[in-house]
């Protein structure tokens, strides 16, 4: 059957967390794949006072997602764009500097060596006081909702 298995995992790993501000869950669940190939990123404290939240859906492995979640924070919050509050730009820029980092990194970084013929979507939301800013790669979106 490929990359897939003969039925799901749907065995769940679940994430909370929250501050004074928001409460957030995670959910994942493998499902048909040999393998779980995503990663997030739940962040309540930037050095801005913002929140992060970000999902990576590997494609093809589970390399690229990791690479991501474990780069995507510190560079997003060393830019000249989000020390500016220019965030829209920082995300912009976040997301081209990850695929700059997997090339420049490609023989030297063990995760994005045994990733080269893997990728991933992301869908981040980066929340301000009075804003919610959310940036996407492939296909993957983000939905929001209010009220229960």
């Amino acid at each position: 059957m490929g990359a897939y298995l003969d039925k799901p995992i749907t065995e769940k790993e679940i994430e909370k967390g929250a501050d004074n501000r928001l409460i957030y869950s995670a959910v994942s669940m493998q499902g048909w794949r040999k393998t779980q190939e995503d990663s997030h990123i739940a962040e309540l404290k930037l050095p801005n006072g913002e929140a992060l939240f970000g999902v990576f859906d590997g494609h093809g492995g589970k390399d690229v997602a990791i690479f991501v979640k474990q780069k995507f924070v510190d560079y997003l919050v060393k830019s000249t764009e989000y020390k500016e509050g220019r965030y829209e730009e920082a995300l912009k820029r976040n997301f081209i500097q990850m695929d700059e980092l997997m090339t420049e990194n490609l023989s030297s970084d063990p995760i994005v060596e045994k990733a080269d013929s893997q990728g991933c979507t992301a869908c981040v939301g980066l929340i301000t006081k009075d804003t919610i800013y959310c940036a996407n790669s492939g296909d993957s979106r983000c939905v929001l909702a209010r009220g229960t």
